[in-house]
């Protein structure tokens, strides 16, 4: 079970409050949003503009790190926008889905340093909507792991998988079917799932076999532990 942008029903997404305290509750890993700075820091946040989740305005890419580190977040806390540097340098080994929302193959460069200035390559999992990021990954390193995301049907989901390479695909739950999954499954291609609403909808997911999904709290997912 992931924390989607942490657990961001107590605490702001994509702070590190947040991430701690997915940590707590015993996530299996914690999910964030990457964007660069106009010099080329690695923010973690969702939107490319500041409006929605913080009290700024302008665009991520149009400021620079010093001028966004005072930036703060919308909710409870005072938190402040971090940096992919501040949640890698957490001292926890919890596995990290790192969501490319930039399509700059910059951004791809600066995260692959980042994971390896870390040495967190193997707890990392890069994810996209946009593919060609993950294909230029893959390239520029191989062992990293790549999940590519989508919304809706696609015709022939094993060809994304096999294109890009990838050998995860994250769907969102309203349009996932079992047999795709099925389908998947029997190319040993793992699935992930996001958009699900409460605790209900994670147990139908977990029955429809799954390898992995995303919740906004992860106390729905407790006492007991995804597999």
């Amino acid at each position: 079970m992931w924390a989607h942008r942490g657990s961001h029903t107590r605490f702001p997404e994509n702070s590190l409050a947040a991430f701690r305290q997915a940590i707590l509750e015993q996530a299996d890993g914690i999910e964030c949003d990457l964007h660069l700075s106009r010099d080329h820091e690695v923010v973690i946040i969702h939107d490319g503009t500041l409006t929605r989740t913080t009290n700024a305005q302008g665009r991520v890419n149009e400021r620079r790190w010093e001028e966004l580190q005072d930036v703060e977040l919308k909710g409870p806390g005072h938190e402040h926008l971090c940096r992919l540097e501040d949640l890698l340098g957490l001292k926890s080994p919890i596995a990290l889905n790192l969501e490319l929302k930039d399509r700059s193959l910059t951004l791809v460069d600066a995260v692959l340093d980042k994971i390896h200035r870390f040495g967190a390559s193997h707890r990392v999992l890069l994810s996209s909507f946009h593919h060609a990021s993950l294909r230029y990954a893959f390239e520029k390193d191989p062992e990293v792991a790549r999940a590519a995301l989508y919304c809706g049907q696609l015709l022939d989901p094993v060809a994304v998988a096999r294109t890009i390479p990838c050998n995860i695909l994250h769907m969102d739950w309203e349009s996932t079917h079992s047999e795709d999954l099925g389908t998947l499954k029997t190319c040993h291609i793992q699935t992930g799932v996001y958009g699900l609403c409460d605790s209900q909808d994670y147990e139908h997911a977990k029955r429809d076999g799954v390898n992995a999904v995303f919740l906004d709290n992860p106390l729905w997912a407790l006492p007991e532990a995804f597999p």
